[in-house]
């Protein structure tokens, strides 16, 4: 699903760069796992045939993932000790049990929670931010829906899908899954409006019951939001040039735990919760790569 090139165009260009370099016949072969959310028969042979090693589907179930980097995947040095998921120490989640209750109508909690490591206070989080991204999928599609755009249709559909699928919102994703495979199995003759609209109700039905369970939830306390302008307050400007240089590269790479350092020296140097920390805080939060590459853009400008 990734655009301009996707997985299997990557895998496939990456094996015919590593059979080029003849001079070093003996040099390993990159691992490559496919994860993706095509779970259907044959999808794992397309994978294997593009010159993937390995194909794990989502919803990730964490077992199948640390098996096939444990089997593929050799460290450059040091010993590495192989534990099976099941026995791995659960993420410790003391007090946290209040955030989320025992069940919520349009989740299964149980399975969500085993792919969070029973991280509940994480899983709380998650939902609330998928609740608010799936109602902007879900007017983006009624919008591309009334013009036809089917391509526009089928990549939200798969995004609702993924996300709703790995936090198991199982109403929602089976929905969108439909709604993705209604215009997906159909590349040549693109399904007519009356074909897509029950389609859409469904998922739009799905997506209102779990808004409703997603309301007891209730929102999370959000920080002011700073004031326009007010980004770099406090920071000199001589730093501005070499923040910008870092969340710039971090962006590019998607290097979260950069950027998530990045707001904590800030946090550190200029005080908790610096306007500037909460913005790069929040867009990695989002992973809005393409908002943090603006953001650096108006830390050159200031």
């Amino acid at each position: 699903q990734m655009p301009v090139m996707d997985g299997h165009t990557a895998a496939r260009a990456i094996r015919e760069w590593e059979n080029s370099q003849a001079s070093n016949p003996a040099a390993p072969r990159l691992p490559i796992i496919a994860m993706t959310a095509h779970a259907m028969t044959g999808d794992a042979e397309k994978s294997l045939a593009a010159g993937m090693n390995d194909h794990v589907t989502k919803p990730i179930d964490p077992n199948q993932l640390f098996s096939a980097l444990v089997k593929w995947v050799t460290p450059d040095r040091g010993p590495i000790e192989a534990r099976a998921a099941a026995e791995a120490e659960p993420v410790k989640d003391e007090g946290a049990a209040k955030d989320l209750p025992e069940t919520l109508p349009g989740f299964d909690l149980a399975q969500g929670l085993r792919r969070l490591q029973g991280n509940r206070t994480l899983y709380r989080k998650l939902i609330l931010q998928f609740a608010d991204s799936c109602r902007e999928g879900i007017a983006q599609l009624r919008t591309a829906i009334e013009s036809m755009r089917h391509e526009e249709i089928l990549q939200v559909a798969h995004s609702i899908k993924g996300s709703a699928g790995n936090l198991a919102a199982e109403d929602v994703q089976a929905a969108a899954m439909a709604l993705e495979h209604l215009v997906k199995d159909r590349p040549d003759e693109p399904p007519p409006m009356e074909a897509l609209k029950p389609a859409f109700e469904k998922l739009e039905q799905a997506s209102a019951a779990m808004f409703g369970s997603v309301a007891a939830l209730g929102g999370e306390p959000q920080d002011a939001a700073p004031e326009d302008g007010d980004v770099t307050a406090g920071i000199p400007l001589d730093d501005l040039a070499t923040l910008a240089t870092r969340i710039r590269e971090a962006a590019e790479m998607g290097d979260m735990t950069e950027l998530q350092a990045i707001a904590a020296e800030l946090d550190q140097q200029f005080g908790a919760k610096q306007s500037l920390s909460r913005s790069i805080v929040d867009l990695a939060d989002d992973f809005d790569l393409d908002g943090l590459g603006e953001l650096a853009k108006e830390l050159v400008a200031s």
